[in-house]
């Protein structure tokens, strides 16, 4: 069965029309096309794709259900077992991507890269072309061995990679060196994480961009989001080398505030004391029980910072 919440869906409907977002249940078989998020509306009839996550994560939905049809199509017999491995199969590949994918801004190819690579180490790479083929039905397109080349020479030299961590830390020029390519203040860190990528071992630098907010609305004035870009950082020879591209500062801001736009098209963000927010656990009708962000103050800066996942009904 691949429609999801009926029940749910017919109760919205009942409730508040037939135009309401939420008002028919939501199908992993779908025709959903990538799109740039922030070419769409932020809020719509159930048939339309907008920037609002639920809505725009059936992209990934139906890639991924595709993927489970691929498997169990090439499989020698069309029965119910059958059926439950190519869904333990890909159960598998998207846990295991989910955890060592990038957070960059085009996260569902990232993880998508990332299903490729663990299926060559799960499975010897028999699913390589099914994954592809269902990320491409859906215009996403992953031509995922590129991870494992170098992109972008460094300064400074090559960090060494352990089985847990980094041997030898990135150097001070290589850090200075990456800040200046991708836009970032001068005393700018990075969250080092070591990563593997199939049979390589990759650091994973996550840098977090100041995005401000103050054009969205007085409520937001002086707010700034923290927008994570993660880089590859790996060896070319004894240098340091960016095994991913660099981050597009403009690309970032665009996407940020995009994001932060159908929040409050939305009513996800509660403009009260984060403490009240955090408080709450029951779900009602209440604004902040709907919320999913709110403003908090760190290190005398005000940061819209994420205080839940949606799951309002």
């Amino acid at each position: 069965m691949e429609s999801l919440a009926e029940d749910l869906s017919d109760g919205v409907k009942r409730r508040h029309g037939a135009a309401h977002p939420a008002a028919a249940a939501r199908r992993a078989l779908n025709k959903f096309k990538f799109q740039l998020p922030t070419t769409l509306p932020s809020t719509g009839a159930p048939s339309l794709l907008t920037s609002e996550i639920h809505s725009f994560s059936r992209v990934f939905t139906g890639c991924f259900y595709d993927l489970i049809r691929n498997i169990f199509t090439a499989s020698s017999q069309h029965t119910e077992a059958e059926l439950l491995a190519a869904s333990q199969i890909a159960g598998k590949l998207l846990i295991e991507a989910a955890r060592k994918a990038s957070l960059v801004t085009r996260f569902f190819q990232s993880v998508g890269r990332a299903m490729v690579l663990a299926d060559q180490t799960q499975n010897g790479g028999t699913n390589r072309a099914l994954i592809g083929q269902a990320f491409a039905s859906h215009s996403i397109f992953l031509g995922a061995n590129s991870i494992l080349m170098p992109k972008l020479a460094l300064a400074g030299s090559a960090p060494v990679l352990g089985a847990k961590s980094a041997v030898s830390p990135v150097e001070p020029a290589t850090l200075k060196d990456l800040r200046k390519r991708i836009g970032a203040s001068p005393t700018a860190k990075f969250t080092m994480s070591p990563v593997n990528m199939g049979k390589e071992r990759l650091l994973e630098a996550v840098h977090h961009r100041r995005v401000p907010l103050d054009k969205l609305g007085k409520q937001l004035r002086d707010v700034v989001a923290l927008a994570p870009e993660a880089i590859m950082l790996g060896a070319s020879g004894a240098s340091a080398a960016a095994f991913s591209a660099l981050p597009d500062a403009e690309s970032t801001h665009d996407e940020v505030l995009k994001f932060v736009e159908t929040l409050l098209e939305n009513d996800r963000i509660a403009f009260e004391p984060p403490r009240r927010v955090r408080a709450a656990t029951a779900l009602d009708d209440g604004v902040d029980k709907h919320a999913t962000h709110a403003i908090a103050t760190q290190r005398g800066e005000k940061v819209l910072k994420r205080v839940r996942f949606s799951c309002r009904h």
